[in-house]
């Protein structure tokens, strides 16, 4: 549940928003808040709320996306599977970003874009872009393709230990133990730059995690 002042109604996408999250507009949220996780979207953090009202500041929100069970702090949570800590459930195969231009101080896309069709990734990079605020940051995790297949070719993967055709497979295919936790899209450091800068982000920091084949990337909306 998501809970939103009325002075700040006009200026959200309400009736958009209500058909990927349960959102009510409320002046006092304690007489709004009902089971399960309840994101209070406002200016003004209340000085004692119950622990299972989660505060975000409308004027700096930050987005999790891809969220799967975890949770950030300050950030609404967006996964394509409907969790007891998901605020927004939303299938980024078939559709865009439910949030308007300049929204978001910060995004997290941990572990996110490699399960995106290959076809769509360069739509949905532009939709991070689009509800990135100027001066935003775009925080991205997925698994190095090149290095994969360095690790591959010298039988070994730093860090990890177990069989190596499984392990190979999981980097390269995902999980695959629920049917959307599988890899449709694969990127190099380089590829995923060229597509953070091909829609106009600028890239501040980009490097291979310590023992596992991922790039970490954080880039800015200038």
């Amino acid at each position: 549940m998501i809970i939103i002042k009325p002075k700040h109604a006009s200026k959200l996408p309400i009736d958009l928003w209500s058909r990927y999250a349960k959102v009510v507009v409320c002046d006092d949220y304690t007489r709004c808040i009902g089971p399960g996780r309840v994101v209070l979207l406002d200016d003004n953090e209340p000085v004692m709320k119950p622990p299972s009202v989660v505060f975000v500041d409308i004027n700096k929100p930050c987005l999790n996306l891809g969220s799967d069970a975890t949770n950030i702090d300050g950030c609404l949570n967006l996964d394509v599977r409907q969790l007891h800590n998901v605020d927004f459930v939303v299938d980024l195969e078939k559709s865009d970003l439910p949030f308007p231009d300049n929204f978001f101080s910060t995004i997290y896309a941990i572990d996110v874009i490699e399960h995106i069709t290959y076809r769509r990734v360069r739509q949905l990079i532009k939709e991070l872009y689009r509800v990135t605020a100027v001066g935003g940051r775009l925080i991205v995790r997925t698994p190095d393709m090149e290095l994969i297949a360095k690790y591959i070719l010298e039988k070994r993967f730093p860090g990890v230990h177990g069989d190596l055709f499984e392990i190979m497979s999981w980097y390269i295919y995902g999980e695959q133990d629920y049917p959307e936790n599988t890899h449709k899209s694969a990127f190099t450091k380089e590829t995923l730059r060229q597509l953070l800068e091909a829609v106009g982000f600028s890239v501040v920091t980009m490097y291979n995690e310590t023992g596992h084949p991922n790039i970490f990337a954080e880039a800015i909306k200038k």
